[in-house]
């Protein structure tokens, strides 16, 4: 993996950051909405029926601010004081910021991202019961339905948040990847993956960039761990999409009335899906994009680059440089259609095996799946 141009990338910036950013700590016990206005609190849906909403057990906050990169990035974080190493993690929050940021950012504008750290799993029930509502515990609240985090460019500044500790480095990629463009397509409605959903689930369609969105941060994610801890890369690929291939089961599970059925496709979902938040699109389309990759990404390798490609590398790597080398095409960025039709042949070829799922919490007498977005955030066990 040495020798892929994007890895190269992540690994001189990340290895080799020279920062010395304001640092200060606070206590914190005041309202968190008085104090963070533009925080959409009620649209980060902590189901209520098996906890309090999280962010009211932070107590400390500790805000950082730089300028190195041209533009200001201010970023608040705030923790309870059981979460263990924070020093490490503010550390490793930062580099992954500046990373991202300095590789793929190509506007010049400021930056303010909040995270919101509290300890709690993502969770659905492991079963659907007719007449209960454990459907809204998947999503709920329009835009924000299913959120653990967003982004949104406010004209004056891009402003990030990222909330719970169980998984918050591999979701502040994911949100730094809708920051900088790497999402193809953003939010714009693409009607054709909307008639594919409509014809065969029920409920609301997700976005099809979200599966996008989110398997390249699974990938960019991958690489900054296989950095930091000095292990490969592969490896953790390969242990990342086995997680999500889970997940993808634990969610077909949910609504399978039919214990006997042992594994489904796409086509045997028909009438049975029904989501009111992009779980589908975070997992299953997510999965497809990772077990296809090859396809999608032009993983480049150095000594194949262009003359112009080899220059850059031996002098400092330009800011924005990785914003377009990751694409299987010349363009900066592929269209939505490059992807369609390949990425729907491949999903409905795909099967999943929803047999041996075991649950992961029991609360209240009610048996849970985890559903974190990533298996690992800190280390690799």
């Amino acid at each position: 993996m040495e020798n892929n141009l994007l890895y190269h990338c992540l690994k001189q910036v990340y290895n080799n950051i020279s920062l010395k950013p304001n640092i200060k700590v606070f206590d914190f016990s005041p309202d968190l909405q008085k104090i963070e206005p533009d925080i959409h609190i009620d649209g980060l849906y902590t189901p209520g029926h098996y906890v309090n909403k999280g962010y009211n057990t932070l107590t400390n906050l500790c805000i950082i601010d730089f300028n190195k990169l041209g533009y200001k990035v201010v970023v608040k974080i705030y923790f309870c004081n059981k979460i263990p190493n924070m020093r490490g993690i503010i550390t490793e929050i930062i580099l992954r910021i500046y990373t991202m940021l300095y590789l793929f950012e190509t506007e010049k504008i400021p930056y303010e991202i909040v995270m919101l750290l509290y300890e709690l799993p993502r969770i659905i029930p492991c079963c659907f019961k007719k007449g209960r509502n454990e459907i809204n515990t998947i999503g709920e609240l329009g835009l924000f339905n299913c959120t653990n985090g967003y982004y949104q460019n406010q004209g004056n500044k891009k402003f990030v948040v990222i909330t719970r500790y169980n998984d918050c480095m591999g979701l502040l990629i994911h949100e730094l990847s809708h920051a900088v463009g790497l999402d193809v397509g953003a939010y714009d409605t693409f009607k054709q993956w909307e008639d594919f959903y409509y014809e065969r689930f029920n409920g609301k369609a997700g976005h099809f960039t979200e599966g996008i969105n989110n398997a390249t941060a699974s990938i960019i994610h991958c690489m900054l761990l296989s950095i930091k801890y000095n292990k490969d890369f592969y490896a953790i690929l390969k242990k990342e999409k086995e997680y999500v291939y889970k997940c993808c089961c634990k969610l077909i599970k949910f609504y399978v009335k039919d214990e006997d059925k042992k594994e489904y496709t796409i086509k045997d979902l028909k009438g049975i899906y029904t989501q009111l938040g992009q779980m589908f699109e975070y997992n299953i389309l997510r999965y497809i994009y990772l077990e296809n990759c090859d396809n999608f990404y032009n993983f480049k390798n150095i000594n194949n680059l262009t003359e112009k490609e080899k220059k850059i590398l031996t002098e400092k790597i330009p800011q924005g440089f990785c914003h377009s080398i990751m694409w299987m095409y010349e363009d900066d960025k592929p269209t939505m259609n490059n992807y369609y039709n390949l990425f729907i042949s491949k999903l409905q070829e795909q099967k999943f095996n929803i047999t041996g799922l075991k649950d992961d919490y029991t609360i209240n007498g009610t048996k849970f799946f985890n559903m974190d977005y990533f298996s690992m955030n800190f280390n690799l066990n």
